[in-house]
């Protein structure tokens, strides 16, 4: 275990136990920079989740604190090369004992200010329905369900054509072969083209009339529109 200090991991409470201990004869004194071997039982396994950066605890005569460097497996040892946190300096590998590794519990930070939580009224809705998530008593039906229908009228809406779109339909109607018309983004050219072909059909209603649209929410909207005029009128 490399004695070195870092500004992390301290803090930390142990969360996951790892099955790994420091087994067998009592080696020398480690150096300092000396890395401590693991023995297991058996194939020896690394946790997915310990890699480079993870926060351990280390458990034997006295507790550290520090973050693996490195974890590797030789045959029947696992080698991990880990910094020991500030806190830690009175840590001591202690020869010939056994020494727990945990993986350390991230420290969750509290973002609740003074007086974040109050209490509420009796009477209050979200104490009932809090009371009855939490094993409390049932919230009483005293309440009246009154829902008050509103009548909507079929009302088909008018639509006044200005000076060039009654030129355009004038044309139409004309039957001039060709008709070229132009106009910015919902200058109502549709409606105008929708409003042509319906006029030209109560004319001649022999005749087929083509609409094109560039969205199709348009197209049912100008569906409806013409349906409704063409069974109204």
């Amino acid at each position: 275990m490399e004695e070195q200090e870092e500004d992390e991991g301290a803090g930390m409470e142990r969360e996951q136990m790892s099955p790994y201990t420091d087994q067998g004869e009592s080696p020398p004194a480690a150096p300092p920079g000396a890395t401590p071997t693991l023995s297991t039982v058996g194939k020896p396994e690394i946790p997915k989740n310990w890699k480079s950066g993870t926060n351990i605890v280390i458990c034997g005569k006295t507790t550290g604190y520090a973050r693996i460097e490195s974890a590797k497996e030789e045959q029947f040892k696992i080698i991990i090369t880990a910094r020991l946190s500030p806190n830690s300096r009175q840590f001591e590998f202690s020869n010939g004992q056994d020494h727990m590794i945990f993986e350390a519990e991230k420290p969750i930070p509290i973002y609740l200010h003074s007086r974040f939580f109050t209490s509420m009224q009796e009477d209050c809705n979200a104490k009932k329905v809090i009371s009855a998530f939490y094993g409390g008593s049932k919230i009483p039906p005293e309440f009246t369900l009154n829902i008050r229908g509103i009548q909507i009228m079929s009302k088909i809406r008018s639509v006044q054509l200005n000076a060039e779109q009654l030129h355009y339909v004038d044309q139409i109607l004309k039957w001039h072969p060709i008709i070229i018309g132009s106009g910015p983004f919902g200058s109502g050219k549709s409606m105008t083209m929708a409003m042509a072909a319906v006029l030209a059909a109560r004319k001649v209603p022999s005749r087929c009339h083509l609409l094109v649209t560039h969205r199709t929410e348009l197209l049912y909207k100008l569906e409806k529109w013409m349906e409704q005029t063409v069974t109204t009128q």
